[in-house]
C-alpha cells in the first residue's frame, strides 16, 4: 500500500475555512451573533472547527484516492 502524506498547513483550506466563517458571520449576525465579542469568538471557532474539518477530509480523500 502507497504511503500517502497531507500536509496539516495550507492555504487554500485556511482560505475555504475563512470564507465559511465569514458566510456564516454574516447570516447569523443580530441572531446568534449580537456583539462585537460574539463575532469574533464565532469566527475563532469557526475557522478552527472548518479547518480541521476540511483537513480531515483532505486526509480521507487523499487515502481514498490514492
Amino acid at each position: 500500500m502507497p504511503s500517502t502524506q497531507t500536509t496539516l498547513a495550507s492555504p487554500s483550506r485556511l482560505a475555504g475555512a475563512v470564507a465559511l466563517a465569514l458566510l456564516t458571520l454574516v447570516f447569523n449576525y443580530n441572531t446568534q451573533v449580537t456583539t462585537a465579542t460574539d463575532a469574533v469568538l464565532w469566527f475563532v471557532v469557526a475557522v478552527v472547527v472548518g479547518y480541521a474539518v476540511f483537513t480531515v477530509l483532505a486526509v480521507a480523500a487523499d487515502r481514498i484516492w490514492a
